[in-house]
């Protein structure tokens, strides 16, 4: 009995050690680990073009290396967190600005990404003199497509203190505009902005605005808009299957560097109603309060009598699995 108990004894401290050195050694980095480690890399966000216009001052920088690297922006050293991120401001002159990132490591390696900073010459009133309607700032600078209840607003930059109106061709002309104020429009002179309001008999299909701007009666001058406008009262809203990889809502038209603010994404195959479309977003309605925007490269259009996405709810499930509860509606259609 005592040997067998001795015997035991022997096995089991054979395994705890077996085992306390497969621990230590699996605690061991990996070849992979340490290249991965000292393996020197530069990732910037920001810029995330090689080219870039700004029109601030000022810029931030966004990008991460190593937590040991030296990094030098435009030659001036930059902290590094502990997280290998790099973040910080930098002045930008009107012009061409060139960003330089440098990094290098202990050994001696180092590592460089150059970018180009573009800041336009700011905005300034136009010539009293000379009558003139300028490209800049005209609205609408996209393709629009509206309907009844929606309102079309328009603007342009011109020649301040003259008296300015607008057309629809084939709906309304002579429209005024207002001048903004220098306090409404960033201390310029010469801002004109006008609106419509979209009737029941409207129609316009791909029409340019056309802009008046009178100084006088012997001085007048005309511009046309960038964007085309569409007035398709009784042709929306059309229903569009939700397609390609990754489909998402925006909330709205704003972008930014990761192309606006997302409301959600979608699966492929719902359907949607288009009610609109401001250059290269449809917008959709998802309820008779809320919309949203959808890329166009994600909606293809069906059949013009395709029935309104609409469907009643079946029945409504709920279980939990220990960490979490999961709510099932069935309906009868893929619904956004």
């Amino acid at each position: 009995m005592h040997r067998l108990l001795l015997c035991f004894l022997f096995f089991a401290s054979s395994s705890i050690a077996q085992t306390k050195v497969d621990t230590s050694e699996s605690a061991q980095p990996s070849p992979l680990q340490n290249q991965t480690k000292d393996s020197l890399f530069l990732r910037v966000q920001r810029p995330d073009q090689d080219t870039l216009k700004v029109f601030t001052s000022r810029y931030r920088i966004a990008a991460c290396t190593n937590p040991d690297a030296q990094t030098f922006v435009n030659g001036e050293p930059i902290k590094v967190y502990p997280s290998g991120a790099v973040a910080g401001l930098i002045e930008v002159n009107v012009g061409k600005n060139i960003l330089c990132y440098t990094v290098k490591s202990p050994s001696g390696d180092s590592l460089r990404k150059e970018f180009v900073l573009i800041r336009p010459e700011p905005l300034k009133t136009s010539s009293y003199d000379t009558l003139i309607i300028e490209d800049t700032l005209m609205e609408p600078s996209q393709d629009v497509w509206l309907i009844l209840g929606d309102v079309l607003e328009v603007k342009f930059k011109g020649s301040p203190g003259c008296e300015a109106s607008f057309d629809i061709p084939g709906v309304a002309s002579g429209i005024p505009m207002r001048e903004l104020t220098p306090q409404e429009a960033n201390r310029l002179g010469g801002i004109y902005v006008g609106r419509y309001n979209i009737q029941a008999t409207d129609k316009a299909h791909d029409e340019k605005i056309v802009f008046h701007l009178k100084k006088s009666f012997w001085s007048r001058e005309k511009a046309y808009s960038k964007g085309f406008v569409s007035i398709l009262t009784g042709e929306l809203p059309r229903v569009a299957e939700v397609t390609g990889r990754l489909p998402y809502l925006n909330i709205g038209l704003g972008d930014d560097r990761l192309g606006g603010a997302k409301l959600g994404f979608l699966e492929p195959g719902v359907r949607v109603e288009i009610t609109g479309k401001v250059g290269s977003s449809y917008r959709i309605r998802l309820s008779s309060i809320m919309e949203a925007w959808l890329p166009v490269e994600f909606a293809k259009f069906l059949q013009p009598d395709t029935p309104l996405p609409r469907s009643l709810t079946g029945s409504i499930a709920a279980v939990s699995n220990g960490s979490e509860d999961i709510v099932t509606l069935s309906l009868s259609k893929k619904l956004p």
